[in-house]
C-alpha cells in the first residue's frame, strides 16, 4: 500500500499503458485489451514474454485483477500463476492510494515477488510524482 500524489486516472494509465510500464516495471510493456477473460502479457523490449496470464476482473480506473504467471525462471513457472490485484482509491485532493495484493504464492514466488512488487510500485510512484524514472537497482 502506498500513497501517490496523482489522480486515480493517472495511476490507472500508468498500470495499463505499456509505454508507461516499460519505464518502471523492469523494462516490460503491458499489453492487453483489458476485457475480463482476455489474456495479457508483459514483454521485454526484444519481445520476450516476462509474464502473462488472464484478466480476471476489471473496474476501469479502480481495480485490475490478474492471474500472473512469471516466465523468467523455470522454478517460478513450476509454481504456477498467482492472483494479483491492483486497487486504486482516492485519498484526498490530488492524492490516491494504491494497494497491490498477491495471493497463492509458492515459496520461490514469495521471496522474489515480496521484493519485486515494492520496487515496481516505488518506480511507478517516482515516475508519476517526479516524471523521472527511478534508478535501476
Amino acid at each position: 500500500v502506498t500513497s501517490i500524489r496523482a489522480s486515480t486516472e493517472a495511476i490507472w494509465s500508468a498500470i495499463t499503458d505499456g509505454a508507461q510500464t516499460s519505464r518502471y516495471y523492469y523494462g516490460t510493456a503491458f499489453e492487453s485489451t483489458l476485457e475480463p477473460g482476455s489474456s495479457y502479457r508483459y514483454t521485454y523490449p526484444g519481445g520476450e514474454v516476462a509474464a502473462d496470464g488472464e484478466v480476471i476482473a476489471v473496474e476501469p480506473g479502480v481495480e485490475l485483477v490478474l492471474s500472473f504467471q512469471a516466465r523468467w525462471d523455470p522454478e517460478l513457472i513450476a509454481e504456477g500463476p498467482i492472483r494479483m490485484t491492483w486497487r486504486i482509491d482516492p485519498a484526498g485532493p490530488g492524492l490516491s492510494k494504491l494497494t497491490v495484493t498477491q495471493e497463492g504464492m509458492g515459496p520461490k514466488q514469495s521471496v522474489e515477488f515480496t521484493g519485486g512488487i515494492p520496487y515496481i510500485v516505488s518506480g511507478l510512484k517516482s515516475l508519476l510524482e517526479t516524471g523521472e524514472v527511478m534508478a535501476q537497482g
